[in-house]
């Protein structure tokens, strides 16, 4: 990890999000929270770790606004060289009881949010010829969630263009991570549940992505829940 660097993590949240906001500080980086709304962001706001961390309210699924982002996040903080996604926004529901709107409300918060993020962050990691995006999903896109369809469509396309990012922007010198978590993980990361693997058991996959060195980048990477 490069000391002085640069992150961006879009969907903080409450687990693995601010597990390694932490841990990218105490490391030495400057790091750039992002989400969509405001009031999420509050908690942060009050310790800006000496100068190294700063809030920011962007909606991802606007282009124009994260152009905007990212223009700021070089101005007060550097390029990026780490830029995660967790963004996501659904309800479970099967089939019968998802809308139309619900199925593309859920596509947009998490496969074009991506998409928008990884875009505006390739423009300066192709010119660098270094840089690393991991896009967050989870295993329900393998379908082992029938109870929530609308997340499974929005996580089988985000890995799909995890994958076509990866293709092209690997030669370029970007690495492209696709990172499934299980949603008891997810669950245990969030809510501190001491029977499963720690928030910061999941933020040391993300790190190891980050350290790989280029001859033997991981593009995909499954986090499951085990009971230790």
């Amino acid at each position: 990890m490069t000391g002085h660097s640069t992150a961006v993590i879009v969907g903080v949240g409450a687990g693995q999000g601010l597990a390694l906001m932490r841990k990218l500080i105490r490391a030495g980086m400057r790091v750039a929270i992002v989400e969509k709304d405001s009031a999420l962001l509050e908690p942060y706001r009050p310790a800006d770790f000496a100068g190294r961390l700063r809030c920011y309210v962007c909606d991802t699924t606007d282009a124009p606004a994260v152009a905007a982002l990212f223009d700021a996040v070089r101005l007060e903080l550097g390029t990026p060289e780490l830029v995660v996604f967790s963004g996501n926004a659904h309800r479970p529901a099967g089939l019968l009881e998802t809308s139309p709107h619900e199925l593309e409300r859920c596509w947009r918060n998490s496969c074009l949010a991506a998409f928008t993020v990884a875009q505006e962050a390739a423009r300066d990691m192709t010119t660098q010829g270094h840089g690393t995006i991991i896009l967050t999903g989870a295993t329900s896109e393998y379908g082992d969630e029938v109870s929530r369809v609308a997340l499974a469509v929005a996580r089988s396309h985000l890995r799909a263009l995890t994958l076509a990012l990866a293709e092209e922007l690997g030669p370029k010198g970007v690495h492209v991570a696709y990172v499934a978590i299980e949603q008891a993980a997810a669950h245990a990361a969030c809510h501190g549940s001491p029977e499963w693997g720690e928030a910061d058991d999941i933020v040391d996959k993300y790190l190891f992505l980050f350290q790989q060195p280029r001859p033997s980048w991981t593009h995909e990477l499954d986090v499951t829940a085990e009971k230790s």
